[in-house]
């Protein structure tokens, strides 16, 4: 299994608090077979030097101006080059058995696209628990990110997604909120996800987009356009 490559696409503006440890995080895997993208977006602090101290081979740093996390992560995207890929903020971390886990579920069943895990989530310095998510969802996941199911929305962004040679994989640009769920569900279609029970992602809680009200009324309405110029809607009877 370590000779199957896992692209992992990190976005980072302005990271250093933080991006040492995602890094480390993602050195200290199980499976040896990665590459990590960093996408630097335009960052005015010492996240550039910190990422040039790291001296693996396994590593590739890309510098862009500052043009938003979907930009980023489109420009790690255009450049991987695994059978699989997923993705790692510049302020969360994976656990030593994230990748291993995953990829465990796609050598048991080829016919999977997705598996994600479950996710723990603490405050800015990692000090204290606050959730832990373990995702329940199986089958194509269309139906529950359309419906938004806590079940599957939730914790898409711990999904490792097989890699189809020759799809165009893209983030929205220019969304402050949603674009994440907007990207999922544009490969949704793909094929079947499975959900582990391993804890594969600690995410950083940091302020709440709740706060943003404008912003996420705003996200929301771009992501019913997107759906419904997708033709997405599903049926009652789905």
């Amino acid at each position: 299994m370590n000779r199957t490559l896992i692209s992992i696409i990190m976005a980072a503006y302005n990271a250093e608090r933080c991006i040492s440890q995602a890094i480390q995080s993602v050195l200290d895997q199980q499976h040896s077979g990665f590459e990590l993208l960093i996408i630097d977006d335009g960052s005015t602090d010492n996240t550039a030097r910190i990422v040039a101290g790291f001296e693996d081979l396994r590593i590739s740093y890309f510098y862009q101006p500052n043009s938003g996390v979907s930009a980023s992560r489109n420009l790690g995207l255009q450049n991987m080059n695994g059978d699989f890929f997923c993705f790692l903020d510049a302020d969360d971390l994976m656990t030593p058995q994230s990748l291993i886990s995953r990829l465990a579920s796609f050598k048991s069943n080829p016919d999977l696209m997705f598996v994600g895990g479950g996710q723990e989530q603490y405050n800015e310095d990692l000090s204290v628990m606050l959730r832990r998510q373990i995702p329940t969802y199986q089958g194509m996941p269309r139906r529950g990110l359309v419906r938004l199911d806590p079940t599957c929305f939730i914790n898409c962004g711990t999904w490792l997604i097989r890699r189809i040679e020759g799809h165009s994989y893209q983030f929205p640009i220019g969304w402050t909120h949603s674009e994440d769920l907007a990207f999922f569900l544009s490969i949704s279609h793909l094929g079947l996800l499975k959900s582990i029970d391993n804890i594969v992602q600690v995410y950083r809680r940091h302020q709440s987009a709740m706060s943003d009200l404008d912003g996420l009324k705003s996200g929301y309405l771009r992501l019913y356009e997107f759906i419904s110029n997708r033709r997405l809607f599903i049926n009652q009877n789905e």
